[in-house]
């Protein structure tokens, strides 16, 4: 077991949205038909968009005598080694604090060590994939942000640095949010994963959304989440449960339309396109998405290079290995799980590799100073500390 005393960046942390969250600043006419959040017989309160019951809100949420009770955070373990025993019974605890409000919040890093972090949405994480209308989406995405700003602030105490909802779905309309946002102070921004308009976000066609996100260093986070573009490939294998619900689906989807193999999609996507030779000051960060695939998938990037070197490059050809723009550019924020020690000996760095709670949801740690309970074999002081917080501060240090 490791044990670490000293501050931490915590690379992946929620809030849970406040029942106002979409509809605070969304026109009136989408409001109906936008969202929703209904209570069932059985007490349990998921968010609706549309027709569409949004995952994981089947667990997210229940309403008992008038109290909102989530999962217990980080207790998902604990409920797996349940379910094997034959009780499907999650803990339930009242909604803390510090999931809805910025000052208790602050207080709770506090008490945990937490010099700061990054902040994910809850549930808006994964509306983005579940509305077919475009302009509702973008007054959606639009009304959020707007709630996100006012109720967190994109950089509060620099300290939580909150991500803001951005499409490329409508340029026009990405570069009056984009221009907004940075007047906020937006420090990091997440994408929904996948292309938009069936091009790669690195394709020069959006180079000029991307312009004032470079000259801002704006840091730009992969969670894990909803890829709606794998919704064909799932209708194509025949899953009938694609584009419906993440509760129940097929072990198939789990392997294949969520985390790893969107992130070799994304991520090998903006690299092959020289991105980063355009836009250097640009940083991408994967969260939740794990670790693991890392090693295999740099080996395999720098291999395909080779294949295609007499291929067409749309971007030109790279000017070094897909591997060493990887370490250079990206970061990713681990599984508690994962074999931080194998990642490291494997890459020969852990400059890479960042801490992340999940707090307060529930598949995470029960704090963040926990973050390496699990883990086997010897770490370094400097290597322990880059993880838990050197790597994540560096991308988002005080200004």
């Amino acid at each position: 077991m490791q044990t670490y005393s000293g501050p931490i960046f915590d690379g992946d942390t929620h809030l849970y949205e406040q029942q106002d969250a979409w509809s605070r600043y969304l026109p009136s006419k989408y409001r109906q038909e936008l969202q929703a959040r209904h209570v069932q017989e059985d007490g349990k309160y998921p968010l609706y968009i549309g027709k569409w019951k949004i995952p994981p809100g089947e667990d997210a949420m229940r309403l008992v005598d008038g109290e909102i009770k989530i999962p217990a955070p980080g207790m998902l373990h604990v409920w797996l080694k349940r379910l094997n025993e034959g009780n499907a019974e999650m803990d339930w605890v009242t909604m803390p604090p510090e999931a809805l409000h910025r000052d208790a919040r602050i207080k709770w890093m506090d008490a945990n060590q937490v010099d700061a972090c990054t902040m994910f949405p809850g549930e808006m994480n994964t509306v983005p994939a579940f509305i077919e209308d475009r302009e509702g989406l973008l007054a959606l995405i639009s009304a959020y942000n707007r709630w996100l700003g006012e109720e967190w602030g994109f950089s509060f105490r620099d300290r939580i640095y909150s991500t803001a909802i951005l499409t490329f779905e409508d340029k026009e309309w990405a570069k009056k949010e984009i221009e907004y946002l940075l007047k906020q102070g937006l420090r990091t921004v997440a994408l929904p994963p996948g292309p938009f308009q069936n091009r790669s976000p690195a394709d020069p066609y959006f180079d000029d959304l991307w312009a004032p996100l470079n000259e801002a260093g704006v840091v730009v986070q992969y969670h894990i989440g909803e890829a709606k573009y794998m919704h064909t490939l799932q209708e194509l294998w025949g899953d009938v449960q694609a584009s419906k619900s993440r509760v129940g689906q097929t072990a198939w989807m789990w392997l294949n339309a969520y985390g790893e193999p969107v992130m070799w999609h994304v991520l090998s996507s903006y690299i092959y396109m020289n991105f980063f030779k355009r836009f250097p000051n640009i940083r991408l960060v994967s969260s939740e998405n794990g670790a693991e695939f890392v090693p295999y998938f740099l080996r395999r990037m720098d291999k395909m290079r080779g294949m295609a070197r007499k291929g067409y490059w749309p971007c030109g050809q790279l000017d070094e290995r897909p591997s060493k723009i990887f370490m250079r550019n990206v970061k990713v924020v681990a599984f508690p799980e994962d074999d931080l020690r194998h990642l490291i000996d494997v890459t020969g760095s852990a400059d890479w590799l960042m801490s992340g709670s999940d707090y307060p949801h529930t598949e995470g740690v029960p704090a963040p100073n926990m973050f390496l309970r699990d883990q086997e074999g010897t770490f370094s002081d400097a290597e322990i500390r880059k993880i838990m917080f050197e790597n994540g501060r560096s991308l988002l240090a005080p200004r």
